[in-house]
């Protein structure tokens, strides 16, 4: 936290000034201040220690002190009695940063006397000796000439500032390579050994791999076993052309002969005529599956049937027809 630089309020100042020993106490001060100090410092000294005076001896009670939200010190946080912290002294400002004025071969160039003077020349009464003319003249060549002054001084001093520059970025680019090369070239620390997980040194240095004794044995065999699948892959790419060939006289190649096969499956008779059961189906041979308004029939039919029978009777046709399907799948009675 930055050091507290008491500021009395206008409260504060408004108090003192109303009460009247105040301000016999602020004038004891000041005549205490210009006694002790020199005439040149006394207005600045008791100009400072004015307000330090005046909350010291008034008997009006100061007012706070007014911090704004955006100080730092608007939330005061305690700090510890002994506190280790180095803190920075207070820097009020800080140089701007010049634009590029040093190209990299006109930097001495540019602090030589020669190119001040040829940037800033003299007049010509000056150069051949003759003296002002008036007392205008007479300033004129004195502000010319602290003009000189100034701009030679200002060139040698952002020379110096820009090698100081170039210094340190040099010295600094230079000790953050040794020290990635020292952490590159740093042997391995004993806690990286001891948590690794790979095999520790003493399994690493035996590296060598005993050769199978059966190897050309085992590559003769496994030779012969390619053989062999590649064999049964073709001879089962030649079945399949041949079936393909044979197969290839049934295929549809115009839209005369797809029409007359659409015409030939898609008829009311076609399972009684070209079925090898003539007409043997799920369908026709238990009928159409139960719908919901039958099953609601079947629920509220009077007659002496009720749900449960309904519902005996559907289980029973399921069976039925799940038979039928399994002899067709297995092609005999079960």
């Amino acid at each position: 936290m930055p050091p507290h630089i008491p500021r009395p309020s206008l409260g504060g100042v408004q108090a003192v000034l109303t009460s009247s020993s105040s301000s016999s106490s602020l004038r004891s001060a000041a005549a205490v201040a210009a006694t002790s100090i020199p005439a040149s410092a006394t207005w600045g000294v008791a100009r400072r220690r004015l307000p330090a005076a005046s909350r010291f001896v008034s008997t009006a009670p100061a007012a706070p002190i007014p911090v704004p939200p955006e100080s730092p010190r608007y939330i005061r946080i305690p700090e510890p009695p002994q506190s280790s912290e180095q803190r920075l002294p207070p820097v009020r400002g800080h140089l701007p940063v010049p634009r590029q004025i040093f190209n990299k071969f006109d930097g001495p160039l540019k602090t030589s006397a020669e190119h001040i003077k040829a940037t800033v020349p003299l007049s010509e009464a000056e150069k051949a000796g003759l003296p002002p003319r008036s007392n205008t003249e007479a300033l004129q060549r004195l502000e010319a000439a602290s003009r000189r002054e100034a701009l030679a001084a200002g060139l040698k001093g952002l020379w110096t500032r820009k090698q100081e520059k170039d210094r340190k970025a040099s010295a600094r680019i230079h000790w953050k390579l040794k020290q990635h090369k020292r952490a590159a070239m740093a042997p391995e620390g004993l806690d990286d050994v001891l948590t690794r997980g790979t095999p520790g040194p003493v399994s690493l240095l035996n590296t060598a791999v005993q050769l199978d004794p059966k190897r050309f044995e085992r590559a003769e065999e496994a030779r012969a076993r390619h053989a062999a699948i590649q064999e049964r892959k073709a001879e089962a790419r030649r079945d399949a052309l041949a079936r393909l060939y044979v197969a290839a006289g049934d295929f549809i190649v115009d839209e005369a002969e797809l029409e007359d096969r659409v015409n030939q499956i898609f008829t009311d008779s076609h399972f009684m005529v070209n079925s090898i059961d003539h007409g043997k189906n799920i369908w026709e041979s238990e009928g159409s599956p139960v719908s919901v308004a039958e099953l609601r029939a079947d629920a509220s039919a009077a007659g002496g049937r009720n749900s449960m029978s309904s519902v005996i009777g559907e289980a029973t046709k399921t069976t039925a027809r799940q038979k039928t399907v399994a002899e067709e799948l297995t092609g005999d009675k079960l």
